[in-house]
């Protein structure tokens, strides 16, 4: 699935682009069961009740990833 998007609200504000784009991202999914679909340990399928975004954090010094960000999509 591809879309255009215009971030220029985004650029303007000096928002961080990536954690936006995950919010909205996960907005999106959250409204489409399909996209909220997958298996438990038994292989049966099933739908979750929501979605939250996570990513992770890039550490130049140690060159790792030590911190996960998870976004609540929800109020």
């Amino acid at each position: 699935m591809t879309v255009q998007l215009d971030v220029t609200g985004l650029v303007k504000q000096e928002s961080k682009l990536y954690p936006a784009l995950l919010y909205a991202c996960g907005k999106v999914a959250n409204r489409h069961e399909e996209f909220r679909m997958s298996l438990d340990e038994a292989g049966r399928p099933g739908v979750w009740d929501e979605l939250h975004t996570s990513y992770t954090v890039f550490h130049k010094d140690t060159e790792t990833f030590p911190c996960e960000v998870f976004c609540r999509l929800s109020a």
